[in-house]
């Protein structure tokens, strides 16, 4: 589900959800969110003989949406992630709270680490993915489920990483332009043929994919380009092809 803000007489937040998993097809219709961004706070909890790191974010729900982690998520690497339990708080002091406290039957000492505003960017039922802006805790994390467990990820936007990584199959070479795993989709061959992206060269085609973007539908990128090697080789592609206007096209996605 993406959360869509506008202004004017059409109203503030609507939602796109899709259908199902992996369709084309989309309802659209108003939300009952108040916002598309919200507060969050990162606590780490200590106790005698061990502690964890809490991040709690307000949805604008009547719960603070709530899970625990054993790194310090600041010091997360690209791409690494933890394990972990997604709960409902629903004491919303604990949004600003800092002391001593018990948790069960366990005395705690609670410090904030950070805090601040938080951008939501998707919403379903297998990934959810944000943006923090804290003093500390900044960028852009995500939570996706296998349909057993989530993992909180430290993940890039694809605006962040940029390559150019030539991969040569027995009858074609493609050449990566954006990390793929930047994206949370791509489109089928066929569909791809609808972007309206920079003029390709006989024996090239284009691999479109999506990522999220704050408050409105996917944004589309040319992950890759794959050349036919009846027509191309690594020297001639390197020699003659110019990358600049594929690497910096944009567009949105297309659905239908």
């Amino acid at each position: 589900m993406l959360i869509l803000s506008f202004s004017g007489k059409l109203g503030k937040f609507w939602k796109l959800e899709q259908e199902e998993r992996g369709s084309d097809l989309y309802s659209f219709s108003k939300s009952n969110i108040k916002k598309a961004f919200g507060s969050f706070v990162l606590q780490k909890h200590s106790w005698k003989g061990g502690s964890h790191y809490d991040i709690r974010i307000d949805e604008g729900e009547d719960y603070l949406l709530e899970w625990s982690l054993q790194k310090d998520p600041r010091k997360y690497e690209i791409d690494e992630s933890e394990k972990v339990v997604l709960k409902k708080c629903y004491d919303k002091s604990w949004l600003t709270f800092e002391g001593k406290r018990k948790v069960g039957n366990v005395m705690t000492d609670v410090k904030i680490l950070d805090s601040g505003k938080v951008d939501f960017i998707e919403k379903s039922q297998l990934f959810r993915s944000f943006i923090f802006h804290g003093d500390s805790l900044k960028g852009y994390y995500v939570l996706k489920s296998d349909g057993k467990e989530w993992r909180f990820i430290r993940s890039a936007l694809p605006s962040m990483k940029k390559e150019l990584k030539y991969e040569e199959k027995s009858n074609f070479i493609r050449v990566h332009l954006h990390d793929i795993r930047d994206f949370t989709r791509c489109e089928g061959e066929e569909k791809a043929k609808r972007y309206k992206i920079p003029k390709l060269p006989e024996g090239v085609e284009a691999n479109i994919c999506l990522f999220p973007r704050p408050g409105t539908i996917h944004g589309a990128k040319i992950q890759s380009l794959k050349f036919d090697k009846k027509l191309w080789s690594i020297e001639k592609i390197k020699r003659e092809f110019n990358f600049k206007s594929y690497i910096e096209w944009e567009g949105v996605q297309i659905r239908g």
